[in-house]
């Protein structure tokens, strides 16, 4: 049970960073107690920096502030029925966020919603090839979309995708300082297209899954991709307290600020 859902809701507002440090560090337990048991791994961010995070629950992430400002162009790879850190470092900072899902539950969500002109929606994803891909949900998620068909799934679904380097061309995008990954397995097969256009990317945001994947090999992948980020010239420099979302940020970034 979380700390915070014990609170009541008078209590005062200065208890409640207080009550999420320790949701947090109990976060972390669990995740220690995983890696344990062979079940997770442990990783440490490389480099101390700014650090903000926006969103809200399992939307929240970590960004470097320091480089974002109202000229910034946000690529948001996956959406599901969340869209609040999307919102946020909009309302922050008055950037751009270009948001990528072809899943139809999502496609059909935000057609309902009214967000900020800043926010484009565009209804097609990332992954190895530019086509049709099928896309699978598994047994218990209700949204979330995987492309990988060794998942244990309930439905499955059709839309486009797209190379990493064929959605800068569409866009006409020389630069992008946010790439935000969240797509449900895909993260594994995309990066290396992605890292292929690393002098474009500022930081790198990406939530792994390697506990969908149920045989050990999900966890050698992860530690794989995390080094050949790092490989490539970014510097860890947050991990959730679950163990699933990591951010990077390219070395040459780490001490710069707006006004580019």
């Amino acid at each position: 049970m979380k700390l915070s859902s014990l609170l009541p809701e008078r209590v005062n507002q200065s208890l409640r960073p207080l009550a999420r440090f320790f949701n947090d560090q109990q976060k972390r337990i669990e995740l220690l107690i995983r890696c344990i048991k062979g079940d997770d791994i442990w990783v440490l961010p490389s480099i101390k920096c700014k650090k903000l995070k926006l969103g809200s629950k399992d939307g929240e992430w970590c960004i470097f502030p320091e480089s974002i400002d109202a000229s910034s162009i946000i690529y948001s790879f996956g959406v599901g029925f969340d869209i609040s850190f999307d919102l946020a470092i909009i309302e922050r900072f008055g950037a751009q966020v270009h948001a990528f899902d072809p899943t139809p539950l999502s496609k059909d969500w935000l057609h309902q919603q009214s967000p900020h002109k800043n926010f484009r929606f565009h209804p097609y994803g990332l992954s190895t090839f530019d086509g049709p891909a099928d896309f699978f949900l598994p047994l218990n998620h209700n949204v979330s979309f995987t492309m990988s068909p060794e998942v244990e799934n309930k439905s499955k679904a059709r839309g486009e995708v797209c190379l990493f380097g064929t959605i800068l061309k569409k866009l006409g995008h020389e630069k992008v300082h946010i790439v935000k990954l969240d797509i449900e397995g895909a993260e594994y097969d995309v990066l290396p297209d992605i890292l292929q256009e690393k002098h474009r990317i500022e930081q790198l945001l990406v939530e792994f899954h390697h506990r969908m994947i149920k045989s050990e090999n999900g966890l050698k992948r992860s530690r794989k991709a995390i080094k050949m980020i790092e490989d490539a010239g970014f510097s860890l420099f947050y991990v959730s307290p679950r163990g699933l979302d990591y951010c990077f940020l390219r070395k040459d970034r780490s001490t710069s600020s707006p006004g580019r």
